[in-house]
């Protein structure tokens, strides 16, 4: 995050680039996209997928029942996937006692609850799905999933007549930006007539890299210390 002020008293400041929207970078700033996270190279498995749900936050107004619907639709059009589902702090107790209950429906869905301690790492999980569904409320788990093979897709987590989607002005311009992009997809909820709602699913690019942050500012860095 950058400084809120006297940016100039500081040698070298790294700040996320969407601190900068409406403004001119300053020389002793590096950027970086989203959040940083560690690269991974690793191959992904065709047949291996996670859902990753957040929570409520200030950002977003966290709707159970849209991210429930969401994580059936994911699920029934992709039967031959076998997924993990992790929630986070955040996450409502309510809406973990749902998810476990729903997959009880679904033989290639286990779902990791954070409370509980397991075996089962989430960033080797990560790292070598090669389908990422993850909510939007907190940037570090979208840009940690960017940074892997895989596609990776946003989950609506709010209602349909709910018009900011994707939270705060800068979280949300960050996010529409990797919609636009198509470095992400996303799964939507759309509002029918009737007061029907269905789901719809937009993939992202199919030839995207992983994302390499912290390496473009450690190179950045050093070349600063050079100068």
């Amino acid at each position: 995050m950058c400084p809120s002020r006297n940016i100039t008293a500081f040698d070298l400041i790294c700040a996320p680039e969407h601190d900068f929207i409406k403004r001119i970078v300053p020389k002793n700033v590096i950027t970086y996209q989203g959040a940083l996270a560690s690269p991974s190279f690793t191959a992904s498995d065709d047949k291996k997928a996670i859902i990753a749900i957040g929570g409520k936050s200030k950002h977003y107004k966290f709707v159970e029942e849209v991210v429930l619907m969401q994580l059936q639709y994911v699920l029934n059009i992709h039967p031959n996937h076998d997924f993990k589902i992790f929630n986070s702090r955040r996450t409502p107790q309510s809406l973990n006692a749902r998810i476990e209950d729903e997959l009880k429906n679904f033989s290639n869905a286990r779902f990791i609850d954070i409370n509980h301690p397991n075996d089962v790492s989430f960033d080797a999980s990560l790292n070598e799905s090669s389908l990422k569904f993850v909510t939007p409320d907190s940037a570090n788990l979208v840009f940690e999933s960017l940074s892997t093979h895989g596609k990776t897709y946003l989950i609506q987590i709010e209602s349909p007549s709910y018009r900011r989607w994707f939270g705060s002005k800068k979280i949300r311009s960050t996010m529409n930006e990797l919609v636009i992009s198509k470095r992400v997809g996303v799964v939507s909820l759309l509002a029918k007539k009737n007061n029907l709602n269905i789901s719809k699913i937009e993939n992202p690019h199919p030839f995207l890299e992983p994302l390499a942050e912290v390496e473009k500012v450690s190179f950045a860095i050093q070349k600063y210390l050079r100068d």
